[in-house]
């Protein structure tokens, strides 16, 4: 994708603006959902401190064993944005959350797989939250360059001190953007990719 198309983005809130909005976008297969459980069980833990969190999930479909569970105060679901939509809608989050499975047998069938997300996270300039199993390939991506915050630990308590932090630390915000606007630029932008791979094709 560009880096353009999002930084001429207007932001668009999908909560009110008393609360700390966390968006996640894509799929709820390889049990994605049930890290988006523990997600909501962290805000549910951060509300007794008097902190008002909104999930919302911008999904296009939700598995028969999920939709329970989704039925959550904290999650609201959304259809999946259009291309046109997803720079508004990422730049309107204050936080952006990126799920992967905690169970060994999914996490090995996604181990060399990258979220089609992930770039387009770390050009919406927002702090973004890598939460799953550091044998899937999107949390090894994140500790290795260092574009999100990882969790790969499966644990709802570690989950909402960690969205606190976000909340009040600024400048570990700031840090947060700027790798993930550096490995963006490099690994991402189309322009380059484009180019660089008609040079390997030549």
């Amino acid at each position: 994708d560009s880096y353009a198309r999002f930084k001429n983005a207007l932001p668009r809130r999908l909560a009110e603006d008393d609360a700390v909005s966390i968006v996640y976008s894509g799929g709820l297969d390889h049990n994605r959902w049930r890290s988006l459980v523990d997600l909501a069980d962290a805000a549910e833990i951060l509300s007794k401190d008097g902190y008002k969190i909104k999930i919302a999930v911008m999904t296009g479909d939700i598995p028969a064993e999920a939709v329970s569970a989704m039925k959550n105060p904290y999650i609201r679901i959304y259809p999946a944005p259009s291309h046109e939509d997803v720079p508004a809608i990422f730049k309107g989050a204050d936080i952006l959350f990126l799920p992967e499975s905690f169970d060994a047998a999914e996490a090995e069938i996604i181990k060399l797989s990258i979220s089609t997300k992930a770039h387009l996270y770390m050009m919406s300039e927002r702090p973004i939250i890598v939460y799953g199993s550091r044998e899937t390939g999107v949390v090894d991506y994140a500790l290795e360059n260092g574009w999100g915050i990882v969790i790969d630990s499966h644990d709802e308590v570690e989950l909402s001190n960690m969205v606190r932090q976000l909340i009040i630390d600024r400048k570990m915000c700031q840090d947060i953007v700027a790798n993930g606007l550096k490995v963006a630029s490099i690994n991402h932008e189309a322009s380059k990719v484009r180019d660089q791979l008609r040079r390997d094709m030549c």
